[in-house]
C-alpha cells in the first residue's frame, strides 16, 4: 500500500486538535499531525496482526521548500539542518531524505545503514520482498536493496552510483563520497534565497567530498587529480547514452521537448 500524506506539505491545513503544538507555527503543527498520523497506521498494523508481515517504510520525496528560510528567520529552525540548498537543488538539501524501514524479525531494531538508496529502488526492492520478476527493460534505474535493509553492516555498496538532477535539467552524481555538481552553484533555487547559497560561486563544476564536508562548503575540483571528475563525468555520459544506470540492454530515455543538459 502507498500512502501519500498531504502534510507535511503545502498547504499547510493542520487539524484543529493539532494547532498551536509546536514551537514553529503551522508547519510545526503539521509535522507533528504527520507523526500523530504514522502512529495511527502502526497501530492499525497491530489492531489488525500483520505487523510481523509488513516491511513499512517513511521517507519523503525531496527536501524542503525554499520557504523553509522563512522559518530559519521566523522560528531559528533551518528544515535541511546542515545540508546546504532545499527543494530542486542538487546540493544534499535539495534530495538527501530520511528514509525508515521497520520489519519485525527482519530488520533489526535500532540498526542504521550508511548505504546509498534512491526512491527509485523501491520498485527492485518490493519485487524481491514479493517474488515478482521485474522485466528487463522495466525499473532501468531500479536496484535491490533489500540486503542492505536485511544487512546494516553490508560493506560493499549496492549502487555503483546514483544520479541526481535539478529542477532546471542539470545533472549531478554521486559516487561513494564524492559528488560532482556538473554545473555552476545549485542547478535550481540559486539566487532566488541568498540564505541557502551564502558563498555562491561561478565555477562551472563543483566537487564536495561528503565525508570530510557535508555541508558542501568547500569546491575541491582543483585540489584534487583530474582524474576523480573525468571518471564521474565519463560514468554520468554512459548512464545517459545506455538510458539507464543498471545493467542491461540499451533503453531509450524519455522524449523531452527542451534541450538536455547533458555534461561537457
Amino acid at each position: 500500500m502507498y500512502l501519500a500524506l498531504p502534510s507535511p506539505h503545502t498547504p499547510l491545513a493542520v487539524a484543529d486538535q493539532f494547532k498551536n503544538s509546536s514551537t514553529v507555527g503551522d508547519y510545526g503543527d503539521y509535522v507533528i499531525e504527520t507523526d500523530w498520523v504514522v502512529g495511527e497506521v502502526v497501530k492499525a498494523l497491530e489492531q489488525n496482526g500483520i505487523t510481523k508481515n509488513t516491511l513499512l517504510i517513511i521517507t519523503s520525496d525531496n527536501g524542503p521548500e525554499t520557504i523553509m528560510i522563512n522559518r530559519k528567520t521566523e522560528y531559528n529552525h533551518f528544515s535541511a539542518g546542515e545540508l546546504r540548498g532545499c527543494k530542486r537543488d542538487n546540493w544534499e538539501g535539495g534530495h538527501r531524505v530520511p528514509f525508515f524501514a521497520k520489519w519485525p524479525g527482519k530488520i533489526k531494531t535500532g540498526s542504521e545503514s550508511n548505504e546509498v538508496l534512491c526512491l527509485t529502488d523501491l520498485m527492485k526492492t518490493f519485487a524481491a520482498v514479493t517474488d515478482i520478476n521485474v522485466p528487463e527493460n522495466a525499473g532501468e534505474d531500479s536496484y535491490n536493496m533489500l540486503p542492505a535493509l536485511l544487512d546494516s553492516n553490508r560493506k560493499e555498496p549496492i549502487r555503483e552510483a546514483t544520479i541526481h538532477h535539478s529542477s532546471t535539467g542539470k545533472f549531478a552524481i554521486r559516487k561513494g563520497d564524492w559528488v560532482l555538481l556538473l554545473h555552476p552553484g545549485s542547478g535550481g533555487n540559486d539566487r532566488k534565497y541568498k540564505e541557502t547559497v551564502p558563498d555562491l560561486t561561478n565555477e562551472p563544476i563543483a566537487l564536495y567530498n561528503l565525508k570530510n564536508d557535508i555541508e558542501q562548503k568547500n569546491n575541491v575540483y582543483k585540489d584534487y587529480p583530474p582524474e576523480v571528475v573525468t571518471e564521474l563525468t565519463a560514468l554520468t555520459k554512459n548512464y545517459i547514452e545506455k538510458g539507464r544506470s543498471t545493467e542491461g540492454t540499451i533503453q531509450k530515455n524519455d522524449p523531452y521537448d527542451g534541450e538536455w543538459k547533458t555534461p561537457n
